[in-house]
């Protein structure tokens, strides 16, 4: 999985979130620290748990922004 800072994904179904970006890693609760950007207002920092994160990209409910 990319856990790399500045790594950005969306969602594949209907959201009001534009896009993530990885912000970094919390090893110790297993997070994946984000900014999120809705598509209207403003950004925000939120954190997925890791096992959410990677089973999403395997489900296809994320994908990667190129």
């Amino acid at each position: 999985m990319i856990y790399k800072i500045g790594f950005k994904f969306k969602p594949t179904f209907d959201s009001n979130i534009d896009f993530f970006e990885v912000r970094g890693i919390d090893e110790k609760r297993d997070m994946v620290l984000t900014i999120v950007h809705p598509k209207s207002g403003f950004t925000f920092n939120d954190e997925i748990e890791r096992v959410y994160y990677e089973s999403a990209f395997i489900t296809g409910d994320y994908k990667a922004i190129k």
